[in-house]
Protein backbone atom coordinates (compact mmCIF):
# COMPACT_ATOMS: atom_id res chain seq x y z
CA UNK A 1 0.00 0.00 0.00
CA UNK A 2 1.41 3.11 -1.02
CA UNK A 3 0.11 7.04 -0.73
CA UNK A 4 0.15 9.99 -2.96
CA UNK A 5 -0.57 13.64 -2.82
CA UNK A 6 -2.47 16.22 -4.96
CA UNK A 7 -1.22 19.56 -6.01
CA UNK A 8 -4.62 21.11 -5.91
CA UNK A 9 -6.79 19.24 -2.74
CA UNK A 10 -9.58 17.27 -4.10
CA UNK A 11 -8.66 17.26 -7.72
CA UNK A 12 -7.88 14.41 -8.82
CA UNK A 13 -8.49 15.46 -12.85
CA UNK A 14 -8.41 18.63 -13.25
CA UNK A 15 -6.39 21.59 -15.28
CA UNK A 16 -3.42 22.00 -13.48
CA UNK A 17 -3.66 18.74 -10.99
CA UNK A 18 -0.89 16.10 -10.82
CA UNK A 19 -0.38 12.86 -8.99
CA UNK A 20 2.97 12.97 -6.84
CA UNK A 21 3.75 9.73 -4.88
CA UNK A 22 4.89 10.36 -1.95
CA UNK A 23 7.38 7.40 -1.72
CA UNK A 24 5.78 6.32 1.60
CA UNK A 25 4.49 2.90 1.83
CA UNK A 26 4.14 -0.05 4.19
CA UNK A 27 4.37 -3.73 3.06
CA UNK A 28 2.07 -6.13 4.04
CA UNK A 29 3.14 -9.09 2.50
CA UNK A 30 5.79 -9.39 5.34
CA UNK A 31 2.93 -9.26 7.95
CA UNK A 32 2.47 -12.33 8.82
CA UNK A 33 -1.11 -11.27 10.87
CA UNK A 34 -2.64 -10.26 7.44
CA UNK A 35 -3.67 -13.00 4.67
CA UNK A 36 -1.16 -11.81 1.69
CA UNK A 37 -2.85 -11.47 -1.60
CA UNK A 38 -6.40 -11.43 -0.10
CA UNK A 39 -6.85 -7.08 0.61
CA UNK A 40 -10.00 -5.39 -1.19
CA UNK A 41 -9.80 -2.81 1.06
CA UNK A 42 -8.82 0.36 3.29
CA UNK A 43 -9.89 2.67 5.45
CA UNK A 44 -8.47 5.33 7.68
CA UNK A 45 -9.41 7.10 10.61
CA UNK A 46 -10.51 10.60 10.10
CA UNK A 47 -7.28 12.15 12.52
CA UNK A 48 -5.25 9.62 10.13
CA UNK A 49 -3.97 7.77 13.14
CA UNK A 50 -5.65 4.65 12.64
CA UNK A 51 -5.49 2.39 9.92
CA UNK A 52 -7.63 -0.75 8.86
CA UNK A 53 -7.08 -3.41 6.23
CA UNK A 54 -9.77 -5.37 5.15
CA UNK A 55 -9.36 -9.55 3.85
CA UNK A 56 -11.96 -11.80 1.47
CA UNK A 57 -10.44 -14.80 3.03
CA UNK A 58 -12.32 -17.33 4.21
CA UNK A 59 -9.63 -18.75 6.55
CA UNK A 60 -9.42 -15.65 8.72
CA UNK A 61 -12.81 -15.21 8.55
CA UNK A 62 -12.90 -12.61 6.57
CA UNK A 63 -11.30 -10.16 9.20
CA UNK A 64 -10.61 -6.75 9.44
CA UNK A 65 -7.32 -5.66 11.13
CA UNK A 66 -6.31 -2.04 12.99
CA UNK A 67 -2.74 -0.44 12.85
CA UNK A 68 -1.36 2.54 14.34
CA UNK A 69 -0.02 5.37 12.47
CA UNK A 70 2.92 6.75 14.38
CA UNK A 71 2.90 9.77 12.60
CA UNK A 72 -0.57 10.76 11.05
CA UNK A 73 -1.64 10.08 7.57
CA UNK A 74 2.18 8.61 6.84
CA UNK A 75 1.83 4.93 5.79
CA UNK A 76 5.29 4.16 6.69
CA UNK A 77 4.62 4.54 10.40
CA UNK A 78 2.00 2.03 10.68
CA UNK A 79 2.31 -0.87 13.36
CA UNK A 80 -0.11 -3.91 13.86
CA UNK A 81 -2.02 -2.52 17.05
CA UNK A 82 -3.06 -6.63 17.51
CA UNK A 83 -6.54 -5.56 16.82
CA UNK A 84 -8.93 -7.37 14.10
CA UNK A 85 -12.55 -8.29 14.01
CA UNK A 86 -14.12 -11.38 11.96
CA UNK A 87 -17.05 -10.37 10.00
CA UNK A 88 -18.13 -13.48 9.02
CA UNK A 89 -20.74 -15.26 9.77
CA UNK A 90 -22.54 -11.94 8.74
CA UNK A 91 -20.44 -10.59 5.51
CA UNK A 92 -19.01 -13.14 3.48
CA UNK A 93 -17.20 -12.28 0.14
CA UNK A 94 -16.26 -8.88 2.16
CA UNK A 95 -15.46 -5.59 -0.37
CA UNK A 96 -15.38 -2.39 0.91
CA UNK A 97 -16.60 -0.60 3.79
CA UNK A 98 -17.20 2.74 5.16
CA UNK A 99 -16.93 4.42 8.89
CA UNK A 100 -19.50 7.30 10.46
CA UNK A 101 -16.87 9.99 9.94
CA UNK A 102 -18.14 11.91 12.86
CA UNK A 103 -17.41 10.16 15.81
CA UNK A 104 -15.72 6.15 14.45
CA UNK A 105 -18.81 4.39 15.95
CA UNK A 106 -20.52 2.76 13.58
CA UNK A 107 -19.14 0.89 10.57
CA UNK A 108 -20.61 -0.84 7.16
CA UNK A 109 -19.59 -3.68 5.54
CA UNK A 110 -20.59 -4.56 1.82
CA UNK A 111 -20.77 -8.32 0.86
CA UNK A 112 -21.38 -9.29 -2.66
CA UNK A 113 -21.77 -13.25 -1.99
CA UNK A 114 -23.97 -15.25 -4.39
CA UNK A 115 -27.41 -15.07 -2.01
CA UNK A 116 -26.14 -12.49 0.46
CA UNK A 117 -26.31 -9.16 -1.42
CA UNK A 118 -25.68 -7.15 1.58
CA UNK A 119 -24.25 -3.96 3.70
CA UNK A 120 -24.14 -4.81 7.64
CA UNK A 121 -23.94 -2.02 10.13
CA UNK A 122 -21.69 -2.84 13.36
CA UNK A 123 -21.21 -0.72 16.61
CA UNK A 124 -17.80 0.46 18.07
CA UNK A 125 -18.64 1.10 21.46
CA UNK A 126 -15.42 3.84 21.28
CA UNK A 127 -15.11 5.42 18.65
CA UNK A 128 -12.44 3.71 15.72
CA UNK A 129 -11.47 0.90 18.06
CA UNK A 130 -12.11 -1.85 16.26
CA UNK A 131 -11.49 -4.13 19.27
CA UNK A 132 -15.11 -2.64 20.57
CA UNK A 133 -16.64 -3.77 17.15
CA UNK A 134 -19.85 -5.65 17.55
CA UNK A 135 -22.92 -6.53 14.96
CA UNK A 136 -25.49 -4.13 15.18
CA UNK A 137 -28.37 -6.96 13.81
CA UNK A 138 -28.81 -4.36 10.94
CA UNK A 139 -28.45 -4.43 7.36
CA UNK A 140 -29.49 -3.27 4.03
CA UNK A 141 -30.40 -5.85 1.08
CA UNK A 142 -29.24 -3.31 -2.02
CA UNK A 143 -30.03 -6.41 -4.60
CA UNK A 144 -33.65 -6.68 -3.01
CA UNK A 145 -34.27 -2.97 -2.80
CA UNK A 146 -33.39 -2.90 -6.59
CA UNK A 147 -30.69 -1.57 -7.02
CA UNK A 148 -27.97 -3.72 -8.23
CA UNK A 149 -26.80 -7.52 -8.28
CA UNK A 150 -22.96 -6.57 -7.14
CA UNK A 151 -22.02 -4.48 -4.84
CA UNK A 152 -18.15 -3.25 -4.07
CA UNK A 153 -18.55 -0.73 -1.86
CA UNK A 154 -20.64 2.03 0.07
CA UNK A 155 -20.28 5.29 1.99
CA UNK A 156 -22.60 7.30 4.29
CA UNK A 157 -22.94 10.82 4.34
CA UNK A 158 -22.42 13.05 6.86
CA UNK A 159 -25.57 14.02 8.24
CA UNK A 160 -26.97 10.27 8.05
CA UNK A 161 -30.04 10.80 6.09
CA UNK A 162 -28.09 9.53 2.60
CA UNK A 163 -26.25 6.15 2.60
CA UNK A 164 -24.84 4.88 -0.97
CA UNK A 165 -23.71 1.69 -2.68
CA UNK A 166 -21.56 0.81 -5.72
CA UNK A 167 -21.83 -1.82 -7.56
CA UNK A 168 -19.67 -3.19 -10.84
CA UNK A 169 -21.13 -0.02 -12.97
CA UNK A 170 -22.96 2.88 -11.43
CA UNK A 171 -23.17 4.38 -7.30
CA UNK A 172 -26.91 3.86 -6.05
CA UNK A 173 -28.31 6.47 -3.41
CA UNK A 174 -30.29 5.57 -0.60
CA UNK A 175 -32.48 7.48 2.03
CA UNK A 176 -32.38 6.54 5.75
CA UNK A 177 -35.24 7.36 7.94
CA UNK A 178 -33.18 7.33 11.04
CA UNK A 179 -30.13 8.72 10.54
CA UNK A 180 -27.39 6.49 10.03
CA UNK A 181 -29.94 3.13 10.52
CA UNK A 182 -29.24 0.92 7.91
CA UNK A 183 -32.86 -1.05 8.84
CA UNK A 184 -34.16 2.20 7.70
CA UNK A 185 -32.69 2.44 4.18
CA UNK A 186 -35.03 2.52 0.79
CA UNK A 187 -33.92 2.83 -2.88
CA UNK A 188 -34.42 6.69 -4.16
CA UNK A 189 -34.13 5.15 -7.31
CA UNK A 190 -31.49 7.50 -8.21
CA UNK A 191 -27.90 6.44 -9.08
CA UNK A 192 -24.63 7.39 -11.57
CA UNK A 193 -23.44 5.56 -14.16
CA UNK A 194 -19.88 4.91 -14.81
CA UNK A 195 -19.55 2.99 -17.74
CA UNK A 196 -17.91 5.38 -19.46
CA UNK A 197 -14.81 5.64 -17.44
CA UNK A 198 -14.89 2.03 -16.03
CA UNK A 199 -16.20 -1.25 -16.55
CA UNK A 200 -15.22 -3.06 -13.00
CA UNK A 201 -15.13 -0.09 -10.56
CA UNK A 202 -13.80 -1.31 -7.27
CA UNK A 203 -14.40 1.27 -4.52
CA UNK A 204 -15.42 4.87 -4.07
CA UNK A 205 -15.29 7.92 -1.57
CA UNK A 206 -17.34 11.08 -1.00
CA UNK A 207 -15.57 14.58 0.11
CA UNK A 208 -17.72 15.54 3.17
CA UNK A 209 -19.86 18.57 1.59
CA UNK A 210 -21.53 15.63 -0.62
CA UNK A 211 -19.78 17.99 -4.04
CA UNK A 212 -17.68 15.84 -5.08
CA UNK A 213 -16.81 11.89 -5.71
CA UNK A 214 -14.26 10.10 -6.67
CA UNK A 215 -14.06 6.37 -8.41
CA UNK A 216 -11.84 3.50 -8.44
CA UNK A 217 -11.67 1.75 -11.28
CA UNK A 218 -10.24 -1.97 -12.44
CA UNK A 219 -9.82 -1.65 -15.97
CA UNK A 220 -8.98 1.67 -17.32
Amino acid sequence: FNISYLTNPYMVSASGCTFEYAELDYDFSGDSTVPAGNLVSVELSQDGTKLYIFSNQASDNNSGYQYTLGTPYDISSASYASISFPFRPESQDTRGGAFRLDNGEIFYKISDCTGNKKVYQYSLSTGWDMGSMSYASKSLDYNSAGFASTGKDCFVADSGDKFYCCSNDAVGEFDLGTPYMLDTASYTGNSFSITSQDSAMRGFYMKSDGLKMWLRGDTN
